[in-house]
């Protein structure tokens, strides 16, 4: 939260809390595991994002880490 802020997902789009918005693609539906780190497999779906957006977030933030 203190990086993102609140996170709105549909089927194509992240939007964060301050407006700004990534691009997704589904890329494998239904693979199992341990998402949460409890040790419990569950089935979740994956998605493909364009990480050069690079997107400026919350507090300077950004979504993916400098080269």
């Amino acid at each position: 939260m203190v990086i993102t802020g609140d996170i709105v997902v549909d089927d194509y789009t992240l939007t964060f809390a301050n407006g700004k918005s990534l691009a997704i693609e589904p890329y494998e539906a239904g693979r199992v595991g341990d998402w949460s780190r409890s040790g419990k497999s569950v089935a979740g779906d994956v998605f493909t994002a364009d990480s050069s957006a690079n997107l400026k977030l919350l507090n300077g933030n950004k979504l993916c880490a400098t080269p």
